[in-house]
């Protein structure tokens, strides 16, 4: 049987907790939030992944007993800046920010969803297991996910409230992902005396950026350079200059040839310059896929029909928890919820979108 979701409450726990500062690593007033309200019902324990990311809380995980196979639901405590000092109002059935800030449904629309889930949980005559897994630092790296700690996880499948999309959308597919930090080096020279005993490292960065195949490269594949740094005075030719960019694929070979082309890139420009480049990958996260009949793809399917909503499966472009989640053999999908215009002050949700976000959470958790 399914507990009534309280839809005034529903929305004062949304604004309670989206107006709690906590961008990533700065996350304990969220977690001791979460904790007062949860913790006299169900048992909650916090990781170690503060300690190991240099942060202030770690991961939450609340463990819900019931029959059955359990399952794990999970949302991201942390939000982008500017979240200082949100304040919330509802226009034209909208919740939204003041304007100054981000609004914070990313992902603290999935928080109040869940924490009136595990409450209206203790009312429910019939439930499955369910664990409760609220992440740190997702938004700089899945670092909570990475740090959790998965031997107290004994969920066999995830659902991840996540995604951007309205409820009853579900994410199935997402790109894997590597960091390039590239240092190219030069030397200095005075730029008005002599510049032709200088080999300027910021011309090298631009040149190798100029000739890399970037933005949409095919239907599974991007590659971005979004920093460039370098020099220290314009009288100075600019013996070091650093690019940061990504390269993502739905697709690993994809995603490894085009690793390989921007390594050919910076390689050549600094060699065509007379000097030479540094280059660091780092594995940001690993790609998946499920198919339909995989358990939390047919879980998601039965649940939102029983939610009144018509279940629509999708590739997404970004990472998240779940890449984590699955890379670590944990079938995991992530479920829409609603938000609009995330990452910015135009932030927004409507309460029609977070009351089907609970619904549904609710639906996940009592369907067979």
């Amino acid at each position: 049987m399914k507990a009534k979701i309280n839809r005034r409450k529903l929305l004062r726990t949304f604004k309670e907790v989206a107006a709690i500062y906590g961008p990533g690593k700065r996350e304990r007033d969220v977690a001791d939030y979460i904790s007062s309200r949860l913790e006299r019902l169900w048992p909650v324990s916090e990781d170690g992944a503060g300690d190991a990311i240099d942060g202030d809380a770690g991961n939450l995980l609340v463990q819900i007993e019931g029959e059955g196979e359990p399952v794990l639901f999970v949302a991201h405590m942390d939000t982008v800046e500017p979240c200082a000092g949100v304040k919330t109002k509802v226009e034209d059935g909208y919740v939204m920010s003041g304007g100054d800030t981000i609004l914070g449904a990313d992902d603290r629309a999935a928080v109040a969803a869940l924490v009136e889930l595990a409450e209206a949980a203790a009312r429910m005559r019939a439930r499955r297991p369910l664990e409760l897994l609220f992440t740190v630092a997702e938004e700089i790296g899945l670092l909570g996910a990475k740090h959790a700690d998965y031997a107290a996880v004994t969920g066999k499948m995830a659902f991840v409230f996540d995604a951007s999309e309205p409820p009853g959308f579900a994410v199935v597919a997402a790109p894997g992902s590597e960091l390039v930090t590239a240092t190219f080096h030069g030397r200095a020279a005075h730029a008005g005396i002599e510049p032709e005993k200088g080999i300027n490292a910021i011309k090298m960065a631009a040149s190798a950026v100029a000739t890399m195949r970037l933005g949409r490269i095919d239907h599974e594949t991007t590659g971005n350079v979004g920093l460039i740094s370098g020099g220290r005075a314009t009288n100075i030719i600019p013996e070091r200059a650093e690019i940061k960019g990504e390269v993502r694929s739905h697709d690993p070979s994809k995603l490894a040839a085009h690793v390989a082309h921007i390594n050919e890139e910076i390689k050549k420009a600094a060699a065509e310059s007379g000097g030479d480049a540094e280059i660091s990958w780092t594995q940001a996260y690993v790609s998946y896929r499920l198919d339909e009949d995989a358990p939390p793809v047919a879980l998601f399917r039965r649940a939102a029909r029983a939610a009144g909503l018509e279940p629509k499966f999708v590739a997404g472009g970004g990472g998240s928890d779940a890449n984590v989640l699955n890379a670590r053999g944990i079938p995991s999908i992530v479920i829409g919820c609603g938000m609009e215009n995330p990452h910015t002050t135009d932030e927004r949700i409507a309460a029609a979108s977070l009351e089907k976000l609970a619904e549904l959470a609710t639906a996940l958790a009592t369907t067979a």
